[in-house]
């Protein structure tokens, strides 16, 4: 399904991000807390989309 390899790539960019920001860019801590955060609460929106797009399509096939 494409919805779990768009999840499965978010994933790898955002390990990749959250490593770099933490490796490469530590030297502001109110800088590093808040892209921490935007990116976790972009990690959140990504599983979610994976899950509704599985939920959609057990819908579908229960109701095909």
């Amino acid at each position: 399904m494409r919805a779990n390899d768009f999840e499965e790539e978010a994933d790898q960019v955002y390990m990749t991000a959250i490593r770099r920001l933490h490796t490469e860019d530590f030297d502001n801590p109110t800088r590093l807390l808040i892209w921490t955060r935007i990116f976790v609460g972009l990690e959140a929106c990504c599983d979610a989309f994976e899950h509704v797009a599985d939920l959609m399509g057990s819908i579908y096939l229960k109701n095909s």
